[in-house]
C-alpha cells in the first residue's frame, strides 16, 4: 500500500507543476513578442503635416511610439485616460501640465498622470520623442491619422 501512495503522489506533483507552466505559457501566448526597426514601419500623420507617429510596440498594457513634431507645432489642450511618458530625443519646447508650464529639451523625460490637462508648443527645431502610454486606449487617436509613408 505504501508504494501505491508514493506512486500516486509522484504522478500528481508533475501534473500540478505542468499545469501551472501551461497556464503561464497560454497567458504569454496572447501577446507575441516583437522587435521593431524604425525604418521598416508605417508612419502616420494628420492632414496639417506638423506631426508624425510610428507605432513601435503595443501590448495589452502599454503603447510605445516615435513622435515627430515640426518647428512651431502645437498640441492643443487635451487629456488622456492613461498615464503618459515622453522622452525627448531632440528638439523641445514648452509643455503645460495642469496649468504649469515647463521648458523641455533633448534629454528631458516627462511624466503625465492619467487625465492631466496637457498642451505643448514646439520650439524652433524638429522634435523627436518616444511616447509611452500606460494603456493602448490613449493611442487609438492615431488610428485616424492616415499612413503618410510606408517602408
Amino acid at each position: 500500500m505504501f508504494k501505491r501512495c508514493t506512486l500516486i503522489l509522484c504522478m500528481c506533483i508533475p501534473t500540478i507543476a505542468f499545469g501551472s507552466d501551461t497556464d503561464d505559457r497560454h497567458d504569454r501566448a496572447s501577446q507575441a513578442a516583437s522587435i521593431t526597426q524604425w525604418s521598416k514601419i508605417d508612419t502616420r500623420g494628420p492632414a496639417h503635416g506638423k506631426a508624425r507617429i510610428q507605432l513601435l510596440a503595443q501590448g495589452d498594457n502599454a503603447f510605445v511610439g516615435r513622435l515627430w513634431l515640426a518647428p512651431g507645432a502645437q498640441v492643443p489642450l487635451h487629456h488622456d485616460i492613461s498615464e503618459e511618458y515622453i522622452i525627448f530625443l531632440s528638439g523641445g519646447g514648452a509643455i503645460t501640465i495642469d496649468g504649469v508650464t515647463t521648458r523641455v529639451q533633448a534629454g528631458s523625460t516627462v511624466f503625465m498622470p492619467a487625465k492631466a490637462k496637457v498642451s505643448f508648443v514646439n520650439g524652433p527645431n524638429d522634435t523627436y520623442a518616444i511616447q509611452i502610454f500606460s494603456g493602448p486606449e490613449s493611442a487609438q487617436k492615431y488610428q485616424s491619422w492616415p499612413i503618410i509613408s510606408r517602408p
